[in-house]
């Protein structure tokens, strides 16, 4: 593992041993997943130095922070952790809140400019405001804006969306990448939701009783059986992918994987716009003949390389290749009709609107 972005985290409370030896993201978005109570929060807090834990271990990018005889404190971390409850100064309109991360800056590294993140994050026009005048979405921009605006070496985001409606969950993951991809923000974001991790991190680490049970990337997450994904009704195929044709007069973009596949989508954007497609495996069909004449306009040819049980009477089937999979969730009727096993050619299907383009 590279010491550049090696962690060690050690930790004996009460109640939990957390035990975990990773790689924290350099330029990505590192998901963190699991039950209530297995380390997630405890894990982050480790991290920013918000708990101190007699004669355990925090090592972060080669350096102790934590151990029996070192504690760094929070404030010499170069960490930003944005928290459920936000933690605005109440006191402090919006711009002094921002000016009290400006002021928190360790940094040397050019100084991003106030007036651009409040910018990409909407909320130039709140400036003046104080925080109970805010709109629960307003706030989380507004504690966003002040997480980013510290420069921090990672920022960790502990269930930021927890108290957020589905539309302001949305429109704040849409915030969340548009920071990442400005930025190049490295961050931790934990979360029990499979659908907010879906959109916007690159890599998974799911944990279980304190001890990781995976880590790798996020579309090799939702088939591995040791995160729990294989049943959940939210397991998709996320791809990374590239906008490489505009229909506008159909509402449609022509995009590809890095695998090479072409699809077809629903949306706006431009040619040479980078992002991921999310294709629900509850959406696709198999057939093991080539559809002719159909209105679907998404049609795969592929080999079945694995099929795992998902619960209540459903198989994931897993079409593609090491580096890139698409999967569908099928009855086992269907699968025992077909039959169907590793080895075998396939056709995939699905719409167009079966597709989220995240950019």
């Amino acid at each position: 593992m590279n010491k550049a972005n090696h962690c060690l985290i050690d930790i004996n409370k009460p109640g939990l041993q957390l035990k975990l030896d990773f790689a924290l993201p350099v330029q990505q978005v590192l998901g963190i997943y699991g039950p209530s109570g297995c380390g997630k929060t405890t894990l982050l807090r480790s991290l920013a130095g918000l708990d101190r834990h007699p004669n355990n271990q925090v090592c972060i990018n080669g350096k102790t922070y934590q151990d029996y005889k070192t504690f760094v404190p929070t404030e010499q971390r170069n960490l930003a952790l944005m928290f459920q409850d936000l933690q605005l100064f109440p006191h402090m309109t919006v711009s002094e809140n921002l000016a009290f991360a400006v002021d928190r800056r360790t940094t040397t590294d050019p100084q991003l400019d106030v007036a651009e993140v409040a910018a990409a994050l909407d909320i130039g026009f709140l400036l003046q405001r104080l925080p109970r005048q805010l709109s629960g979405g307003e706030k989380q921009r507004v504690s966003l804006a002040r997480a980013v605006l510290q420069q921090p070496q990672l920022l960790l985001l502990d269930e930021p969306l927890a108290a957020l409606d589905s539309a302001h969950k949305l429109s704040l993951l849409n915030y969340l990448r548009t920071i990442h991809k400005r930025f190049k923000l490295p961050m931790v974001f934990v979360s029990h939701q499979i659908t907010e991790l879906i959109w916007v991190c690159d890599e998974l680490m799911a944990i279980e009783a304190g001890r990781s049970v995976f880590n790798g990337p996020i579309n090799e997450a939702m088939i591995n059986p040791q995160t729990g994904l294989l049943s959940d009704p939210e397991n998709a195929s996320v791809l990374a992918c590239l906008v490489v044709g505009v229909e506008p007069e159909h509402g449609l973009l022509k995009v590809q994987t890095q695998g090479g596949v072409d699809l077809w989508v629903k949306g706006e954007a431009e040619v040479g716009n980078e992002g991921r497609v999310v294709i629900a495996a509850n959406e696709v069909s198999l057939s093991t003949d080539k559809p002719q004449a159909s209105s679907i306009l998404n049609v795969i040819d592929g080999e079945i390389m694995a099929i795992k049980a998902s619960g209540g009477f459903d198989a994931l089937v897993v079409v593609g290749e090491k580096d890139e999979t698409i999967v569908a969730r099928i009855s086992n009727k269907s699968l025992a009709q077909m039959n169907l096993e590793i080895g075998t050619q396939i056709y995939l299907q699905f719409k167009a609107q079966a597709i989220n383009l995240i950019i």
